[in-house]
């Protein structure tokens, strides 16, 4: 596992000029969804909101779910996938905090 972790600190620190510690920053996984739901687990709280793209996986809801907060979901048109637009649609809630803005770059080919 230690040659694993310091193989994918080689390709990050090379691919993306990124310096990150493979004891501390580097996991391995069974998939990825299992990693989104181990972020929103990390990060989500009793009534926080998480912003989802909708269309998204299911992790993305039943995590939110679970960890005791509320999902919100952003369909994704073409107007709304504009970063601009993306931005406005946060504005409906100013009033409430957004713990997550969940991103996957399928669905966000202009990488706000």
């Amino acid at each position: 596992m230690k040659e694993y972790k310091q193989a994918a600190t080689d390709y990050i620190q090379e691919r993306f000029n990124v310096k990150i510690d493979p004891d501390t920053e580097v996991t391995s996984l069974i998939g990825s969804k299992e990693g989104l739901h181990n972020t929103i687990m990390a990060f989500i709280d009793q009534g926080d909101i998480n912003l989802i793209p909708d269309p998204a996986y299911p992790v993305y809801k039943t995590s939110t779910i679970l960890a005791g907060g509320e999902p919100y979901f952003m369909p994704l048109t073409p107007e709304t996938i504009s970063c601009l637009t993306s931005m406005l649609f946060l504005n409906r809630f100013a009033k409430k905090q957004i713990i997550a803005y969940q991103l996957s770059k399928q669905s966000n080919s202009r990488h706000c």
